[in-house]
This record gives C-alpha cells, sequence and structure tokens, in this order.
C-alpha cells in the first residue's frame, strides 16, 4: 500500500514540475522583437514616450525562429554627423540584425552596431544543435554570417553586415 502511495506522489510530483517547466519555456516573440527594436534606437532622437512607442512599433522586421535562436532583422535609420563639417548630418538607412538565445535568454547585437556581440554568440552558437537554416533564413546577408561562424571563421562573420556608425572623423 505504501508502495502505491510513493508511486502515486511521484507521478503527481513529476506532472507538476513537467508543467511549471512548460509554462517557463513559453516565448512572446512579440515581447522579444519589441526590445530588440530598443537596441537600434539613435541616441540623438528626443521624443515624447508616446511619439517613441508608436515609432518603435512602425520599425520594419523579419524574424527566423528555431528552437535555439531567433533572428531578428530591423530596419531603422541611424543619425549621421560629419565632425569635420558639424553641418553635414543626415539619416541614413541602417539592417540591424538581432540574434535571442531562448536557451540563454540573452540578445546578441550582430550586425549595425558599433560594438557586436559575434564572440559572445559564437560560444552559445558552437554547442548548438542549429541545423538546416539555410531553408528557414531568406537573408544572403545572415546566411553567410551563420555559414562563416559555423566555420569558427569570425573576422569574415563580422564583415557581413554594415556597421551604422553615427559619426565620421
Amino acid at each position: 500500500m505504501n508502495k502505491i502511495i510513493i508511486i502515486f506522489l511521484l507521478i503527481n510530483l513529476n506532472s507538476i514540475y513537467s508543467q511549471g517547466n512548460d509554462y517557463e519555456d513559453k516565448i512572446d516573440t512579440s515581447a522579444i522583437i519589441f526590445k530588440a527594436k530598443l537596441f537600434t534606437l539613435s541616441k540623438h532622437v528626443v521624443k515624447s514616450k508616446n511619439d517613441l512607442i508608436q515609432d518603435i512599433d512602425k520599425l520594419s522586421f523579419k524574424y527566423y525562429d528555431n528552437d535555439e535562436y531567433i533572428f531578428i532583422l530591423i530596419k531603422n535609420k541611424y543619425y549621421w554627423l560629419d565632425d569635420r563639417n558639424m553641418n553635414s548630418s543626415m539619416w541614413c538607412d541602417c539592417d540591424y540584425y538581432i540574434c535571442y538565445s531562448k536557451k540563454k535568454k540573452v540578445y546578441y547585437l550582430l550586425g549595425g552596431f558599433v560594438k557586436d556581440d559575434i564572440d559572445n554568440f559564437y560560444n552559445d552558437f558552437k554547442n548548438s544543435l542549429f541545423y538546416d537554416w539555410e531553408s528557414k533564413i531568406e537573408n544572403e546577408f545572415l546566411i553567410e554570417f551563420i555559414k562563416y561562424v559555423e566555420l569558427n571563421k569570425l573576422k569574415k562573420a563580422k564583415k557581413c553586415f554594415k556597421k551604422c556608425i553615427e559619426t565620421y572623423n
């Protein structure tokens, strides 16, 4: 009788534990993309909170999702200022590439940024089970980047994306 009670308790505890893990593993992709968009904001803009949220919501993006990562491409603008000639400035288009690791719950800034997280991304990615990505990703720069990362050619991987530098000296 005691063995049956113990087995019953173990089954119920395991069921409760499994339900808890399933809840933690659910990912709100829209929240992840919204936060990724925040990384692309220019330091040269001051707007009201409502205008800023509207601008963020309007940013166009694409994302490619698998069990381990969400690769996000965000199209935004950056403010270019020529330090040599303060009268020379303009808004320029830029493609920002960001990757979200579902396992580590961290963002990696891959392309478009002055400072990137490619080395940290590589350390995470080299242990991944990411496969058959070419059929899921429709962006040639991202495909090329992942190929170089897989081959441990980080210098070449870092050249796949344009950096959106806000000043020219």
